[in-house]
């Protein structure tokens, strides 16, 4: 587990999130995460997109480049929404709802994992 910081800004966007890269613990984490913070915080790398087919509540999607930089972001994806996706994105984050409205997440900031 790690802590998700925003270096532009020094915010915590998330106490606990998992890391992902295999394809199976993609669909794994995101649909049967353990209804804790981890299963809702998940970043997924080497992706360029996410669904929430079988989710509960919606989630904020962000798309990060190589460096962790926000390429895009989307608040507030609804469940059973068949795919976000950012074709140039090499990684994608999958956070609780409200956490880009909450921590003021724009395009061109920098995402950095500190290990917990």
């Amino acid at each position: 587990m790690a802590i998700l910081r925003n270096r532009s800004t020094g915010a915590v966007l998330a106490d606990s999130i998992a890391f992902a890269i295999p394809p199976l613990r993609h669909v794994v984490g995101l649909l049967f995460g353990n209804g804790g913070e981890a299963a809702e915080n998940i970043w997924l790398e080497r992706c360029r997109g996410v669904h929430t087919l079988g989710l509960h509540d919606d989630v904020d999607v962000v798309f990060l480049d190589a460096y962790g930089r926000v390429l895009a972001c989307c608040p507030c994806v609804p469940p059973d929404c068949p795919s976000v996706v950012y074709s140039d994105a090499r990684a994608t984050l999958k956070l609780s709802s409200g956490s880009l409205a909450r921590t003021d997440v724009l395009v061109g900031d920098v995402l950095t994992l500190d290990e917990v």
